[in-house]
């Protein structure tokens, strides 16, 4: 109770730190899109200090949505992958609209879309969650959702067996496409120094990773890409009778030089007249 109290000391204490900025964005509106979830997995909280934000009062929420991700209060996941479910199956049904045994997209493209468009959707976030799907009831959500695109896709009846449809379709397991999803995102985080490991928790899908694929520990030759908006050069287009009549003063050598309508010997000849020292450069 003692830390709990002095996490609320806290909070009030940043709240006020933050009333400048809320005065300065003139914003009515940031109370009603501001929540607060306190995670824990006690069963019995206690009586906490009311905490306020510019002279608002605070209310405690059990679940919160940041970034596309339903965070719980006890980090169970649950709500997100009941959601994410529900969407898929919504967003599939759409789809279903369109098509029929007759008319409409054929199973190659109603395969191409599932994969491409539906599975994106569930897979969002996946190096997070990854730990619910270890449970047997969301391996049976997950192996739900997957059934009833296969049953539509070849247009089986409804006794045909899972995993029977996923040979014919070619189509990977939802659990196994999560957790790769899930590897190449810890891979890729990794790379760019930007995984944090932690004993517990979602971080396990590291170690996973080091025993699955061991070359994966080695030293990797990708580099973090550095976007440079600075211009260190001058654009110089000259007449044509400035080039004839030798006109032309060039401040800096020049390493790349393109003409409209002259020759490039013509131009070669021009550089050479102007700058003894170029006559041994090959411009283009």
């Amino acid at each position: 109770m003692r830390s709990s109290q002095k996490d609320c000391h806290r909070v009030n204490y940043s709240s006020v730190k933050g009333k400048r900025t809320v005065a300065k964005s003139n914003s009515m509106n940031i109370f009603t899109k501001t929540e607060m979830v306190l995670f824990t997995r006690r069963y019995k909280i206690g009586q906490m200090k009311q905490i306020t934000f510019s002279q608002q009062e605070l209310t405690c929420a059990k679940q919160v949505k940041y970034l596309g991700v339903i965070l719980h209060s006890k980090l169970n996941w649950k709500a997100h992958v009941d959601v994410k479910c529900q969407k898929v199956i919504t967003a599939f049904y759409q789809l279903h609209r369109t098509t029929g045994k007759t008319w409409g997209y054929c199973p190659k493209i109603v395969l191409w879309l599932y994969t491409v468009a539906i599975w994106p959707m569930l897979s969002y976030a996946a190096v997070v969650w990854l730990t619910r799907v270890d449970y047997s009831t969301v391996d049976k959500q997950l192996e739900h959702v997957q059934r009833i695109a296969c049953l539509y896709i070849t247009g089986a009846i409804r006794i045909t067996p899972t995993s029977a449809l996923e040979m014919i379709t070619r189509l990977t397991p939802l659990a196994i496409y999560l957790k790769q999803e899930a590897m190449t995102a810890c891979f890729c985080l990794r790379v760019n120094k930007q995984w944090k490991q932690v004993p517990c928790g979602h971080a396990r899908i590291n170690r996973e990773l080091e025993e699955i694929a061991p070359e994966t520990c080695s030293r990797s030759d990708s580099t973090i890409a550095l976007y440079v908006f600075d211009k260190n050069y001058e654009v110089s287009i000259s007449d044509r009778s400035d080039w004839i009549a030798n006109n032309v003063v060039l401040n800096d050598e020049i390493v790349l030089q393109m003409g409209l309508d002259l020759n490039i010997q013509v131009v070669h000849e021009q550089l050479c007249s102007l700058n003894p020292t170029t006559s041994n450069k090959l411009y283009h």
